[in-house]
């Protein structure tokens, strides 16, 4: 809570998920992360949840690759985010209105989105 400075939990599942690279919806509502099951570490899912821990996550995006640094678009109709399903990690782009997967970048080095940019 940034007027009090108190904090509270989000999640509840302690150890059966691996919980990383959370980041803020633009409208500071939600937060999109990636998940993993602590006994598949390395497949990471996208899920979104309520930035005041009510409800439960809503899967946004699940593959069996590793999908992690999620970003949102300020619309909220694209997450961008780096999955390793070619030979390193390369940045992609999931529209989520029809389920297409875009791929951003092609590099030898690992690449990962670092916000959304648009003009």
């Amino acid at each position: 809570d940034v007027a009090t400075g108190g904090k509270f939990l989000i999640s509840s599942d302690f150890e059966a998920t691996i919980e990383t690279h959370p980041r803020w919806t633009h409208d500071g509502q939600q937060i999109i992360y990636a998940a993993a099951p602590s006994n598949d570490p390395n497949n990471h899912d996208i899920l979104l949840r309520n930035a005041n821990g009510a409800g439960t996550p809503l899967p946004l995006y699940r593959s069996p690759f590793d999908d992690i640094y999620p970003v949102m678009s300020p619309d909220q109709r694209h997450i961008a985010f780096a999955s390793d399903r070619g030979s390193g990690y390369d940045i992609y782009v999931y529209e989520q209105a029809n389920q297409a997967l875009f791929q951003l970048t092609n590099n030898p080095a690992d690449d990962f989105p670092g916000d959304w940019w648009q003009p």
